[in-house]
This record gives C-alpha cells, structure tokens and sequence, in this order.
C-alpha cells in the first residue's frame, strides 16, 4: 500500500476534479467535513445536530 501525504489545498483541489464542483464549492465541503469530524470527536463520538427551525 502507498502512503499518500496532502494537504488541504491539495485535497480541495482533487475533491474540485472528482467532483467537478468548483474550487469553492470543494472548499467549503472539505471544511464542513473537517468541522463535523472535529466536532464529533470533541463529543465523544457523538453528534447532536442542530436543527434550523
């Protein structure tokens, strides 16, 4: 198995390709997914979501 370093630039921009959303659009996804998972293991594995209403 190959190990593969990246960072989050990098990771948006193959995000952006795989997906075909914009760079933006990728950004804000990696973002969020870095939040819930932060999130997540700050509650103990846990997620409460937040509801809107």
């Amino acid at each position: 198995m190959r190990c593969l370093n990246m960072n989050k630039t990098e990771l948006v921009d193959a995000v952006a390709t795989k997906s075909e959303l914009a760079k933006q659009a990728s950004k804000k996804s990696v973002d969020a997914l870095f939040e819930t998972i932060s999130y997540i293991l700050s509650n103990r594995g846990f997620y409460f979501h937040e509801s809107s209403s």
